[in-house]
């Protein structure tokens, strides 16, 4: 990336002055000798010295390093590199950056998320509305994981984009009690789609339809019976507002929290209804 040659009449420094005037540290100008970037004039008494071209080789060292450039790329754009080859690598680099950088936009979406939901979810916001359709991976039923290898081949990846990626819980009963419960991993199909995934089966892309949405912080009882608890407060919330509710309840949870001995799950309740004849 740039040519290297001394000039026998420049000014030469000792290592601790050029570091100073270059603005790295000494530390800085031997790794990049050692690994054959950086050429000073060695003297039999081991001081080394530096003239003003090495300057410029700092400077190129900098520029690729701040890039996320490898030492050895580094080594090889400054040594031993065309400027075709020069574009390649940065090219590489580029496509690297940019996959990151998406990476991050999506994290930073799940927890700007994350924050809005808190935020309804101590309003205790509701509504009845036509939801997205979301992504459900099953991973428990009851006690135990479900028996499909499927699941665990994909599920690093729905846990790589947590927290847009959240726990959710599918229950289903009759009027009073939910009788089966399965615990898995959400995702808003449009989330998937701006992440680039696309869920494998026994992925399930549910279609939940005009939906009792509430958000509320629950307080988890000593004793187990909290999903149930929600089930019932959810059909009675839908009866409470002439609806008739599906006997099926999808909840999506957005964390957990305890306070003085109070845990709390604060999440967002959907059951499908529809109007009371």
């Amino acid at each position: 990336m740039c040519a290297r040659f001394r000039d026998p009449a420049a000014q030469n420094y000792a290592i601790g002055d050029f570091a100073k005037k270059a603005g790295v540290s000494t530390h800085f100008l031997k790794f990049y000798e050692e690994k054959g970037i950086l050429h000073p004039r060695v003297q039999e008494n081991g001081y080394r010295y530096y003239d003003i071209r090495d300057a410029s080789l700092v400077l190129e060292c900098f520029r690729m390093k701040n890039m996320g450039l490898s030492v050895r790329q580094i080594e090889k754009g400054i040594n031993d590199c065309t400027e075709q080859e020069v574009a390649e690598m940065l090219q590489q680099r580029e496509n690297v950056l940019q996959s990151q950088l998406h990476e991050q936009q999506m994290h930073l979406l799940g927890l700007q998320n994350l924050r809005v939901a808190l935020r309804l979810c101590e309003q205790g916001e509701w509504s009845v509305r036509t939801v997205p359709d979301v992504w459900y991976l099953p991973h428990t039923i009851g006690k135990e994981f479900v028996q499909d290898s499927r699941i665990y081949d994909q599920l690093p990846q729905w846990l790589d984009w947590m927290p847009v990626v959240t726990s959710a819980q599918i229950a289903r009963g009759n009027d009073a009690h939910a009788e089966r419960m399965e615990w898995g991993l959400g995702l808003e199909q449009v989330e998937a789609a701006l992440l680039g995934f696309a869920p494998q089966e026994p992925a399930q892309l549910l279609h939940l339809g005009r939906v009792l949405e509430i958000y509320c912080s629950w307080e988890i009882p000593a004793e187990h019976g909290s999903e149930k608890g929600l089930y019932q407060y959810c059909m009675e919330r839908a009866r409470a507002l002439n609806l008739v509710p599906e006997p099926v309840m999808f909840r999506r949870v957005f964390c957990y929290t305890e306070k003085g001995g109070t845990k709390q799950v604060h999440n967002v309740l959907r059951v499908p209804v529809k109007m009371a004849e």
